[in-house]
């Protein structure tokens, strides 16, 4: 557990892993507007799945499922509620102040988020996790890290960020956060796992880049070795003072995405099947570069929105440019329907985008991954985009919108069964999935992981055979099978917006979906053999 990345696979997989809401008041949410009847604290708890690798990275990143019966207490009130079956929950006619938030469940390690601030005649929403044990009923304590943040504000130029969080029995490490950003991580120290410590020195302004005046939103995630999380959040004031010169110019040619990735396509990924297709110059490269981007996400986290209770995970992407001949800009921020909820300096930390990745324009200026819990499927969202630098910030941007599509369920297949043995080049079936408008059929070696086929069908089709020169992506053209040899297929169901052309065929490159909905099946084995 001495390096960051065993400490990382220990966090994906420790029992009770919390991630929050960072834009609009950090770990808690931000205000939901005013509330005449009294302050209100509205929240859900989601549940982050433990079961392969991958899923946890996900949810670490996404909404999952709704925790139901959860205990959720404002600590020193007397005031309790329990989640329902969406993990939400709600209190009402709270008096202003700074409340804890704990959670707990029967059999789950514990989470809770430490001083959420409360307005008088405002909502404040909460958005906490709790990830579901591989062992259920099996946990050895659930009292939470305590957690402190100390920080000058207002900041300018370079100050250092102090960080401390401590468990009487292990902890295992923990992540630090600006707005959206994970810009640091600490794992327990040997000598002393009880403690951690960290001091991260943050850069508000540079020579190229800067963070923009005005508030910003510091979270620590603090996790102990049975899983128990413990959050907290400061905000602080960014003020480097502005300097008379030219505001950059409003961004143009301001885009939006969305993508909705079911879990099937994780739990895909996380098998030890090497799965390849750089072998070939296709579009199904682009699908499976989509799919697996998870594996190599190092910062940008933060929660990707679906609905609690849904099955697969989603965000929004936004893409912009600056105009030519522009006074140069610092950072950028994003607003989604009139609410600032992020920026993008220009020189950030080094990010790998999940699930979407920016679209294949001209000379992009920069792209934003809005993971919202508040986005959910077929609820449109509009994006605007400002640029800023020391002399202030421009107009913001024509607004983009986009929706996110509901998730299309997993791929369950038929022929050939696992394990099989095929006489002949086979025929391969599936169940058709509801949604559905193309699938993308992969058939893989099963030793060398060479890509053998590409192939596709539509969504009314569950049927393809091994080779069908109608059925070929441009580019996937297929091998020979060889006697003896084993391989490995599985079937892709993409839903978008615009739909696939029919035929698919080189025109296929112009297909360029501003909406994806995607899901997979499993990975089934089948040897070619003789009837000897």
């Amino acid at each position: 557990m001495g390096s960051l990345s065993s400490w990382k696979r220990l966090v994906i997989t420790c029992i009770a892993i919390l991630a929050t809401t960072m834009f609009l008041g950090g770990c808690f949410g931000g205000g939901g507007g005013v509330t005449p009847t009294g302050a209100v604290i509205k929240g859900y708890v989601t549940e982050i799945d433990a079961s392969n690798e991958l899923r946890p990275i996900a949810d670490l990143l996404a909404s999952g499922p709704g925790v139901n019966g959860a205990s959720v207490t404002l600590v020193g009130t007397g005031k309790v509620a329990t989640t329902n079956y969406l993990g939400e929950f709600t209190f009402t006619n709270v008096p202003p102040g700074t409340y804890d938030v704990l959670i707990k469940k029967t059999g789950w390690a514990s989470a809770i988020a430490y001083e959420v601030r409360v307005e008088a005649n405002k909502t404040s929403e909460v958005a906490l996790r709790m990830t579901k044990p591989v062992y259920p009923g099996v946990i050895t304590e659930d009292i939470p890290p305590t957690v402190s943040i100390s920080c000058p504000s207002p900041m300018w130029g370079t100050k250092d960020i102090h960080v401390s969080a401590g468990d009487s029995n292990r902890m295992a490490g923990v992540l630090l956060f600006i707005d959206n950003l994970l810009v640091a991580e600490w794992v327990a120290p040997q000598e002393n796992p009880r403690l951690v410590r960290g001091i991260y020195t943050w850069e508000t302004l540079s020579s190229r880049s800067g963070w923009h005046n005005g508030e910003h939103t510091i979270t620590a995630i603090a996790v102990d070795t049975s899983g128990n999380i413990g959050c907290k959040s400061v905000t602080v004031t960014v003020d480097n003072g502005t300097l008379p010169g030219y505001l950059p110019y409003t961004p143009i040619n301001v885009a939006a995405y969305a993508a909705t990735i079911h879990y099937s396509v994780l739990d895909l990924f996380s098998s030890s099947m090497y799965m390849s297709s750089s072998a070939f110059s296709s579009p199904i490269t682009e699908i499976l570069a989509l799919a697996k981007s998870v594996q190599s996400s190092t910062s940008q986290v933060q929660p990707l929105g679906m609905p609690a209770g849904s099955d697969a995970v989603a965000g929004c992407g936004v893409i912009w440019q600056l105009p030519e001949y522009s006074p140069p800009a610092t950072g950028f921020k994003i607003y989604r329907d009139g609410i600032f909820i992020g920026e993008v300096p220009v020189t950030e930390p080094d990010s790998v985008y999940p699930f979407i990745q920016p679209p294949d324009i001209p000379v992009p200026t920069g792209f934003y991954l809005d993971g919202s819990p508040k986005l959910s499927h077929n609820s449109t969202v509009s994006y605007r985009v400002s640029a800023y630098n020391r002399s202030g910030e421009s107009t913001q941007s024509q607004p983009a919108s986009t929706t996110p599509l509901y998730p299309i369920q997993k791929v369950f297949l038929e022929q050939p069964v696992n394990d099989g043995i095929v006489t002949q080049y086979p025929s391969f079936t599936w169940i058709p999935v509801t949604g559905a408008k193309l699938y993308l059929i992969m058939v893989i070696d099963a030793y060398y992981g060479d890509t053998m086929w590409l192939g596709y069908a539509y969504g009314e089709e569950s049927q393809v055979q091994y080779g069908d020169p109608d059925r070929t992506l441009p580019g996937g053209e297929a091998m020979s099978l060889y006697l003896g040899n084993s391989y490995a297929w599985v079937v892709f169901a993409i839903d978008s917006i615009p739909s696939p052309p029919r035929p698919l065929d080189p025109g296929y490159a112009t297909w360029l979906p501003t909406r994806i909905a995607l899901s997979a099946s499993e990975l089934r084995i089948f040897t070619y053999r003789s009837y000897y």
